[in-house]
């Protein structure tokens, strides 16, 4: 047993309240449903006002670091550098470019750099650089995948620098129930909401809730699909339909 689990119980036990019934569901688990802002701009682009959420993108997250040599940008010349930098700049458009080659609802991002040694007047040496691709469709993002390592390849070769590169996490896409889209589509039909289904292109808890129980997910009104800043905004009327949808959702599945 780990040792802080051995702690909190000895603590339980100290103060009383440590019973003798297990912190476990008597019954097994039934359906699970989740409200959470869209996070995107889809909704309100089709001018709805409550998101169907069908399932999870899948996504794969990673890094490439290319390994050059370090010089001085002044006497060296253009013929002699091994410029590290190039070579991620190089990858770092392709990550741009390759959700068009795949998917519609395929999205690449380059979110993270780090150069080495970082100078204005010294070619960097080494440089990482992230990828993140998602789309709702495992085989894409397996695609995705395969498709950046061979431009990173391809930029190592041109460069005459080093690479190597590391797969961060990968998660699988995730489809929910069609229980619990059935019963948040028609709740909120009859609550007069103008609902959409629609694919999450965030992770969420209800990803993991999938392996338990019949899941789904509402989703509110992101105004302008801004999210992680401070411009991120949901009106009260978009969080009350979104809220009054799921609270019948779970009434109507509790009722079944």
């Amino acid at each position: 047993m780990p040792s802080a689990l051995v702690r909190s119980l000895a603590v339980l036990e100290r103060i009383g309240y440590k019973g003798e019934t297990a912190a476990e569901p008597s019954d097994e688990y039934d359906a699970y449903l989740e409200l959470h802002v869209e996070q995107g701009s889809y909704l309100e682009e089709n001018d709805k006002n409550v998101g169907i959420v069908t399932g999870i993108i899948g996504f794969t997250w990673g890094a490439i670091t290319f390994h050059g040599e370090a010089d001085h940008s002044g006497p060296t010349p253009m013929h002699y550098r091994h410029d590290a930098l190039v070579a991620a700049a190089d990858v770092i458009t392709q990550i741009r470019r390759i959700p068009s080659m795949l998917g519609e609802h395929t999205v690449g991002t380059a979110g993270y750099i780090e150069a080495h040694p970082n100078s204005i007047n010294t070619i960097p040496g080494e440089v990482t650089v992230t990828w993140g691709f998602r789309d709702p469709t495992d085989e894409v993002i397996e695609q995705a995948f395969d498709r950046v390592l061979r431009e990173a390849k391809c930029a190592a070769e041109r460069e005459g620098v080093d690479w190597e590169w590391e797969e961060r996490m990968r998660a699988p896409s995730v489809e929910f129930s069609d229980r619990c889209i059935t019963a948040v589509e028609q709740t909120a039909a009859s609550r007069g909401y103008d609902g959409m289904r629609i694919v999450s292109g965030a992770g969420h808890d209800a990803t993991h809730m999938t392996d338990l129980m019949d899941t789904g997910m509402v989703f509110a009104v992101s105004e302008r699909g801004k999210s992680h800043s401070e411009e991120e905004y949901t009106s009260w009327d978009d969080c009350y339909a979104a809220a009054d949808t799921l609270a019948n959702a779970v009434l109507a599945l509790a009722m079944e």
